[in-house]
């Protein structure tokens, strides 16, 4: 939070598709969370190591997965 948050702000929201994919934005931009679903579930689908199509919101008191995109099968 000390050098995340006087940068983009506090609390967090962030996507982790694979071990080389880390997106993080302040939570206040809601509408963000759509804008970046095709992404994830492209790299995720792509990825030697994937890891998650979660979104998780970061905040003092926990990391909680709030929600995920559907990969297609």
């Amino acid at each position: 939070r000390e050098v995340v948050g006087p940068v983009i702000g506090w609390p967090l929201m962030a996507v982790v598709p694979d071990r080389d994919f880390f997106y993080v934005w302040a939570a206040r931009h809601t509408d963000f969370v759509q804008r970046v679903g095709g992404v994830v579930v492209r790299e995720y689908s792509r990825a030697s190591y994937p890891i998650s199509t979660e979104v998780y919101e970061i905040t003092d008191e926990k990391i909680r997965a709030i929600g995920a995109f559907p990969t297609r099968a």
